[in-house]
């Protein structure tokens, strides 16, 4: 089944090829899918006025920099074909119109309606929320973006926040890989920036806060009862078990002098503030409250 889905998908990728062959003469070369991939990504920081540079779209494309069929073969072929330019800045590069009208070819309908400019706030925030939602469906580490931009617009806008305070009112640390990774592509996105810092008293007031609300959850919480660990017959005369226990109590000991603070309580997050950016709001549209 999966060979079959994979060989319609080729016939269907080497007709779209002839056909736009047919519309663009200078198209010398075979489209595949590493051109396809770099086209897209292009033509989707066309419509966000980003210029990136070589190795910007590799990490976005995540391919190697090296990989001989991305730099010897795809990058090579649509940047001395001229449908990649350099760009506004030094080391930048964008489509030229061919690549342009090269890379939207290839575009699917759905990948040409994300690329139009929305008309208003909430359009943007859907389709901010479809890009977060697809990031995880995509296979990669799964996120709570899609949560925490949710977060950022229901409290306020314009409000600052440090990683502690959001990770506890969506109730997780900071150090958790859905937060860790949700933020990071928030801020990949460029939807989220620093706009500050708390003092670490402020900041150690803050965990204190958490921690102590996160203590009076796990009390409303019913208690497990603890697991009874048989005890082996030597351990019953007192000798070995009593040994195996001291040195337990030791090991935490060693640990705890190494980190004074015991690690439930360590400060997490960092002393920075983040809020929404100027591109998670449409520019017409702050121009409209601001009148």
């Amino acid at each position: 089944m999966e060979v079959a889905k994979s060989n319609k998908e080729a016939t269907k990728h080497s007709e779209k090829t002839s056909e736009v062959k047919k519309m663009i003469p200078s198209l010398t070369f075979e489209i595949k899918p590493l051109h396809k991939k770099a086209l897209l990504k292009l033509l989707h920081y066309h419509h966000n006025g980003i210029f990136p540079t070589y190795q910007e779209l590799s990490r976005e494309m995540e391919v190697g920099e090296k990989t001989k069929a991305w730099q010897c073969e795809a990058w090579k072929h649509l940047k001395t074909n001229n449908f990649i330019v350099p760009g506004s800045e030094k080391k930048t590069f964008c489509l030229s119109e061919e690549g342009m009208v090269l890379a939207s070819s290839f575009a699917s309908d759905e990948e040409l309606a994300e690329f139009m400019t929305p008309s208003s706030n909430e359009e943007l925030h859907e389709k901010i929320r479809t890009k977060l939602i697809r990031d995880v469906d995509k296979g990669r580490k799964k996120h709570k973006g899609k949560e925490i931009f949710d977060l950022l617009l229901e409290d306020d806008s314009r409000a600052s926040w440090t990683r502690l305070e959001l990770a506890s009112k969506l109730g997780t640390n900071p150090d958790a890989h859905s937060f860790f990774y949700g933020f990071n592509a928030l801020k990949k996105m460029g939807l989220v920036e620093m706009v500050g810092n708390v003092t670490r008293e402020e900041l150690k007031r803050k965990a204190e806060s958490f921690l102590t609300k996160k203590s009076n959850d796990n009390d409303d919480k019913p208690k497990k009862k603890p697991k009874k660990n048989p005890i082996p017959d030597s351990d019953k005369s007192g000798g070995e078990g009593l040994v195996k226990e001291e040195t337990c109590i030791v090991k935490t000991e060693l640990e705890e002098k190494k980190d004074k603070t015991p690690r439930k309580n360590r400060i997490r997050g960092g002393t920075q503030l983040f809020s929404l950016s100027k591109k998670a709001f449409l520019v017409t549209a702050q121009k409209q409250e601001a009148n």
